[in-house]
């Protein structure tokens, strides 16, 4: 492994972060992981990309190259998901404290979101971390299934050659095999 791996990890955990973000996709992420799973893969072919197909591209090095992916989408998302918080928690909060009926707002208003929130956002950094870097764990190694071998994921072409065998009355007949 060398330094080549940081580029494609990065761009990988870009990846996973957008996939995450899009409306309508993103509910395929949550059900299946399946965005974190092609962030993983999605690293692999970019490395693939980066080395040139005559490098061959080992379990090992897949393994951490998601598992990189993996930690730099977590900590992208959690970034998104902070800044996406500080907008719009101060509008919710205000909205909810006048909405509701003099009890539920001296409750609210005794309730400190800014303590709340601390130990929320580590808990779900935790829970992001740990989901994706195992995904995109999974996917670094599918992609290196996939692109390891530096066939681009595509088999060799099937070659025809002639097969000779003998019918029931001794004569010898060609057949086209695919091998």
């Amino acid at each position: 492994m060398n330094k080549n791996i940081y580029v494609p990890s990065f761009w990988g955990g870009l990846f996973i972060v957008l996939i995450s973000a899009i409306p309508g996709i993103n509910v395929v992420n949550c059900m299946c992981g399946a965005g974190v799973i092609g962030g993983g893969i999605f690293t692999v072919y970019l490395h693939r990309r980066m080395v040139g197909p005559s490098e061959k591209i080992t379990a090992k090095t897949g393994a951490v190259l998601g598992l990189l992916s993996g930690v730099i989408g977590a900590c992208l998302s959690v970034v998104a998901l902070y800044g996406f918080l500080k907008v719009f928690n101060g509008i919710s909060y205000n909205l909810n404290v006048n909405s509701v009926g003099s009890e539920w707002a001296d409750w609210l208003s005794s309730f400190d979101p800014q303590a709340f929130s601390r130990y929320a956002f580590l808990a779900i950094f935790a829970i992001i971390l740990v989901i994706s870097v195992l995904l995109s764990f999974v996917g670094g190694l599918i992609g290196v299934s996939l692109f390891g071998d530096g066939s681009g994921g595509q088999a060799d072409k099937p070659t025809i050659r002639k097969k000779s065998k003998e019918d029931d009355d001794g004569i010898v007949v060609e057949d086209d095999a695919i091998f």
